[in-house]
């Protein structure tokens, strides 16, 4: 068998083989997000603020927390993941964003996407929760307020 022949060969075998597979690529699994809370108009300080993201495909993602400042401003960077390539797939990827006060917690953001794309949460389904959410050129913008009288906790 030639050089070439053997060539033609392989090559047909690895494109019979990688159909499916993806060059590596940044998957976007959560966008910046950042936004204010109150509560019953009075900014928020120092409420615990929890963003929670699970991924069929990612399972090292962690919980990450931080704190309203004094004026009731809290942020979370973009979450993403350099892929290696591999298989095409459907991306699953749950983001929940929960305020605790007085150990009660109250759901400000929740989506489930379907995509990599940053700002894919905004894409085709309206977020659960009690946020207003708005889009800027670098980030989600979150703006919620509790009222302890109308705003129903999480059981």
């Amino acid at each position: 068998m030639t050089r070439s022949v053997f060539t033609s060969l392989m090559t047909a075998a690895l494109l019979l083989l990688l159909p499916g597979c993806t060059a590596p690529s940044i998957r976007h699994l959560a966008s910046p997000v950042s936004g204010t809370l109150k509560i019953d108009g009075t900014p928020a300080e120092g409420v615990e603020i929890v963003r929670s993201t699970y991924s069929t495909w990612y399972n090292d993602l962690k919980e990450e927390v931080t704190h309203c400042s004094d004026k009731g401003v809290f942020s979370f960077r973009g979450i993403i993941a350099i892929s290696p390539g591999g298989l095409v797939h459907q991306p699953s990827i749950r983001t929940k964003i929960v305020a605790t006060v007085n150990s009660r917690q109250y759901v400000l953001f929740e989506i489930c996407k379907s995509n990599y794309r940053k700002f894919g949460e905004l894409g085709y389904e309206k977020p659960r929760g009690i946020s207003e959410v708005t889009k800027s050129e670098k980030e989600i913008r979150l703006h919620a307020n509790i009222k302890r009288i109308s705003n129903e906790p999480v059981e």
